[in-house]
């Protein structure tokens, strides 16, 4: 029986294709992964930029139940109308507290005063926050909290 003989050429040229798809493979593979990799950082940009940081009402409401953000809400409109750089007198902020240091204070250090003050003062909702509702019916009553 006589052997199939090599052909050396047609080896040669297997293997220089194989090679040849191999590299085109591999030049595929990395060309949609560049782009994969592009798309996703332009995509992770784009949802940075639209990404905004909270505003101090909404970082408020963000921090009480809805019954008792409402209260917050309509203490604060009767007090300064929202106004951080309120003053009256010896009161200062958005829900007229009487401390001097509340005329420096920023926004969310005043929020964090009226808090520990309502809670001093009023107590905690069942849900473990200022209670703003009572703070809110004593204002009706007397016309301060």
């Amino acid at each position: 029986m006589r052997k199939p003989s090599m052909d050396l050429t047609g080896a040669v040229r297997y293997n220089s294709l194989a090679s040849a798809c191999g590299r085109l493979l591999a030049t595929a593979c990395l060309a949609v992964g560049a782009g994969l990799f592009i798309y996703e950082s332009d995509t992770t940009e784009a949802v940075a930029k639209k990404v905004k940081p909270l505003t101090i009402k909404e970082y408020i409401q963000s921090q009480l139940s809805i019954n008792n953000y409402q209260c917050l809400d309509t203490l604060a409109i009767k007090e300064s109308n929202w106004n951080f750089k309120a003053k009256n007198g010896s009161h200062h902020g958005f829900l007229q507290g009487r401390s001097e240091w509340l005329a420096t204070a920023n926004e969310e250090q005043q929020y964090d005063w009226a808090s520990r003050y309502v809670i001093n003062r009023y107590g905690v909702t069942e849900y473990d926050e200022p209670d703003f509702c009572a703070a809110l019916d004593h204002w009706k009553k007397h016309s301060w909290h």
